[in-house]
């Protein structure tokens, strides 16, 4: 397994640079000042995307994916509505496939596995849209997409209606820290353990679809 980390270690010695030239038991107060602004400010970003998420209108459909009315975002979340999300699948040239964990400021499933992208659809847009839509936001690629599968929104999917495209890349992606807090490339096997080992380390969505990938492999 490889793996790609986001974000960087705190280092302290960086923050001594900006300490006034005085003696060291007069500059930590600085140096604590300067971190606890930064966390202010990171807290303050995940509060302002939490509320930009929750705020988002999402189609209700019924069990046979035809829209019915509209929500937001949390009130679909709330209420168990049934709505339709996309995934992507990016395998490497090598048979790997990239795998990202979701951010702790995801209102659902935080610190989870799931597809190398994937989000729900905007109000009116077709599930080939939000993919490339996805694709570009979450990674920063774009390229051709492949159809493989959909399943019905149900318990199973966390109450989507999911769609799965795939490609073939070797191209680096540049991941949206405020989505995703690591990006991950599995082996075939891999995945199958992770799969049966730690299936709740897996959004509901991406197990399902395992499940449906390895069902057509055997």
């Amino acid at each position: 397994m490889e793996m790609t980390l986001l974000g960087h270690q705190r280092d302290e010695s960086v923050l001594e640079q900006f300490a006034l030239p005085c003696a060291r038991e007069e500059r930590v107060p600085l140096v604590k000042m300067l971190f606890a602004t930064r966390q202010n400010l990171q807290t303050n970003s995940k509060d302002a995307l939490v509320e930009k998420m929750t705020e988002e209108i999402f189609d209700v459909c019924d069990e046979y994916d035809q829209v019915i009315g509209q929500a937001t975002r949390a009130e679909v979340h709330a209420r168990g509505l049934l709505h339709r999300a996309v995934h992507i699948w990016i395998w490497r040239s090598d048979g790997r496939l990239m795998v990202h964990l979701r951010s702790d400021t995801k209102d659902q499933f935080p610190n989870c596995y799931t597809s190398s992208a994937s989000g729900h659809l905007d109000t009116g847009e077709d599930y080939e849209q939000a993919a490339h839509r996805e694709l570009k936001e979450e990674l920063d690629l774009a390229g051709e997409l492949t159809w493989s599968t959909k399943l019905p929104a149900s318990s199973l999917t966390a109450n989507e209606h999911s769609v799965l495209f795939e490609m073939i890349t070797d191209e680096i992606p540049k991941p949206d820290p405020g989505e995703i807090a690591e990006v991950e490339y599995f082996t075939l096997p891999e995945l199958r353990q992770l799969l049966d080992r730690k299936p709740d380390n897996l959004t509901p969505p991406f197990r399902a679809l395992l499940e449906w990938w390895f069902d057509t492999q055997d």
